[in-house]
């Protein structure tokens, strides 16, 4: 999951709660997935920055101008050197594939969706969704760029092999 994005359960009253202790009853278990409020919880404003700029098709993070690192996922403080004065950066959009799996159930995925690790030079890594059948990938493949629109409606990022 995304920094930033933790999943609410719906409260029997309608009422949507940040997930919290299961064990202190303060939200009911989930019975079913149209149970789950599956928007993501946005935490800070690096956070809507980074979903709003998906949604116009752009991948960003943040920088720190006092160091000079960019950080993935983006960040409102610089965990380098402490800075707050970050600016909004492109992030490579070709990488390498370093691990995949496929996802037999999860909030927004489901087999035979395949999620991965691609490495973005300078950057670091990064999970997401590999928009690809199991079958043709291999670790050290390099993949692309690509936005997608979930089922519940969310565009996230994705990539897909270049070749």
């Amino acid at each position: 999951m995304i920094a930033g994005c933790l999943p609410k359960v719906r409260k029997t009253d309608g009422a949507a709660q940040d997930r919290g202790d299961v064990a202190s009853g303060l939200w009911e278990p989930v019975r079913r997935w149209d149970e789950v409020d599956t928007r993501p919880y946005m935490q800070d404003r690096a956070a809507e920055g980074f979903f709003s700029r998906l949604a116009e098709g752009k991948f960003q993070s943040t920088r720190c101008t006092a160091c000079g690192r960019t950080h993935y996922p983006p960040r409102v403080v610089c965990p380098e050197c402490l800075g707050e004065d970050l600016e909004w950066v492109d992030l490579p959009r070709e990488g390498t594939l370093l691990a995949f799996t496929w996802q037999e159930a999860a909030i927004r995925c489901r087999k035979p969706d395949v999620l991965g690790l691609v490495e973005l030079e300078g950057v670091g890594n990064v999970f997401t969704r590999i928009d690809a059948p199991y079958e043709s990938l291999r670790i050290g493949q390099r993949v692309v760029f690509d936005i997608w629109t979930s089922p519940d409606g969310m565009v996230l990022h994705q990539f897909r092999p270049t070749e």
